[in-house]
């Protein structure tokens, strides 16, 4: 499945679907993940706030936390409010790179390479070429994880 704009085309079904949100696409998605037999993993916000709370006292020292948008806005937020350090707009020395799953690691391997950065994130999964420093669930390679910001009433 994939994102085309104003539309959600999936390939399985040779069909388009039109979409009022990408709210809506992320749900689309997650249902269909579930209807093709991929396992998901339901992440609560409970989860988040324990991996925010483990994130700060892991890295007491970071001046600022950056967060990828869209899964890394949530937590970024938090971290900050929990930490009392700045929300940055793009990562910094010293900062901390926190985001909601590392799955493929690219995203957060580009990030780390630069000088001086922490990585952490709420779920991570082996089969990533990248190892963020800190996380709190270890996801199945084979699940699809759903994070509580991704859904919800559409009403």
């Amino acid at each position: 499945m994939y994102l085309q704009l104003g539309r959600v085309k999936v390939e399985e079904a040779k069909t388009e679907v039109p979409i009022c949100s990408l709210h809506e696409a992320i749900v689309l998605q997650t249902c269909t993940m579930q209807c093709m037999g991929t396992p998901l993993l339901h992440i609560t916000w409970d989860d988040a706030e324990t991996f925010v709370k483990k994130a700060a006292a892991a890295f007491p020292e970071v001046i600022g936390v950056y967060g990828p948008a869209r899964g890394g806005l949530p937590l970024a937020v938090m971290f900050s409010h929990l930490a009392g350090v700045p929300l940055l707009e793009a990562p910094c020395p010293g900062c901390l790179v926190i985001d909601d799953i590392c799955d493929t690691g690219r995203t957060l391997y580009a990030q780390s390479q630069k000088a001086d950065r922490r990585v952490a994130t709420l779920a991570y999964k082996r089969q990533a070429s990248f190892e963020p420093d800190l996380w709190l669930i270890e996801a199945p390679d084979n699940e699809w994880v759903v994070f509580p910001w991704e859904l919800g009433d559409l009403d």
